[in-house]
């Protein structure tokens, strides 16, 4: 069955969104992974605009995500999660752009280069994809998700050795 979450829709209006007991769980794992910097970072936008984004609810995902940036400028997470957000609805250069806002904000962030990487993919810039995942791994040698499309754009250009390499 369905139960209520309690979320803020707009300043001070707190709203339910009702999702189910598996999505609940889905979000409590991915919330446990991130809630440290959730906590250190409070915003009321942010969960609620990751609640409707994996609902689907793309546009008031993205509702809550600028508003987000409205009460902090500089909000990495908003910024990596709207572009995520146009990603799903298939607008790539808007994903582009809120990713490189994110990247200037904090060059490191490994979520960001991946994102940027996958983006740059949907709008067949393959070398700026390759950047960006190469980039993810200089930061973190292990990390899964770089190597699997580095190991796919070899791949797809017949660099099958080098696919070999990453995957």
């Amino acid at each position: 069955g369905f139960f209520p979450i309690t979320v803020v829709l707009e300043r001070d209006v707190l709203g339910v969104v009702f999702i189910t007991l598996d999505d609940y769980i889905v979000l409590l794992e991915d919330v446990s992974i991130m809630s440290n910097d959730y906590l250190l970072y409070p915003n009321p936008y942010l969960i609620p605009g990751y609640l409707f984004g994996i609902k689907g609810h793309y546009k008031v995902a993205a509702k809550h995500f600028r508003k987000a940036i409205m009460l902090d400028p500089g909000n990495v997470k908003a910024y990596n999660n709207l572009g995520i957000t146009f990603f799903k609805v298939g607008k790539f250069e808007e994903s582009r752009d809120y990713l490189l806002t994110a990247l200037e904000l904090q060059p490191d962030n490994i979520c960001a280069h991946n994102n940027l990487g996958l983006t740059y993919l949907k709008l067949d810039k393959n070398k700026k994809a390759e950047e960006q995942f190469k980039r993810t791994l200089f930061k973190e040698p292990f990390n899964l998700p770089a190597h699997f499309f580095l190991g796919y754009l070899f791949y797809q250009d017949g660099k099958l050795s080098r696919a070999e390499r990453y995957y």
